[in-house]
């Protein structure tokens, strides 16, 4: 969350092929404009979103298929 907000670079290791549901909202840039301001919904909380965030994502997995 922190780093969503600040705009600092976040990464993910070691991912399988199946991801966790609750980075939906970022994977998918599900923004929500209010006031000027751009918000993000994780879970039950709506947090600003910096658009300097990155996010990055390693597998070990030569060939890995994920689903849209």
């Amino acid at each position: 969350e922190q780093a969503i907000q600040c705009g600092h670079p976040a990464l993910m290791q070691n991912v399988g092929e199946e991801l966790d549901p609750s980075l939906a909202p970022i994977l998918n840039k599900a923004f929500i404009k209010r006031g000027g301001m751009l918000l993000l919904r994780l879970g039950d909380k709506e947090i600003e979103y910096n658009p300097d965030f990155r996010f990055y994502m390693t597998t070990k997995i030569a060939n890995p298929h994920y689903t849209p």
